[in-house]
């Protein structure tokens, strides 16, 4: 998941730490936590690799679709 949202959807730019506004939970990353565990836990082929492909390729698509729109980078 923080691979996936450094990536896709920060670009590259964190926010400085004493900058950030961290959420308590984050649901489009539970979500793409909850079903790339899923998929690693149903798949007969080298489930830890499946479920770091599917969490990211899911983190961004759960953003876009359970709540967080776009995140600008914090320069």
């Amino acid at each position: 998941m923080i691979i996936a949202d450094y990536l896709f959807l920060r670009r590259g730019h964190y926010p400085r730490l004493d900058a950030a506004v961290l959420p308590t939970f984050h649901l489009p990353g539970l979500g793409a936590y909850a079903l790339a565990t899923l998929g690693a836990w149903l798949s007969p082929w080298a489930p830890p690799l499946v479920g770091i492909a599917l969490a990211v390729a899911l983190y961004p698509l759960c953003c876009r679709y359970l709540g967080q729109q776009s995140l600008k980078p914090a320069l």
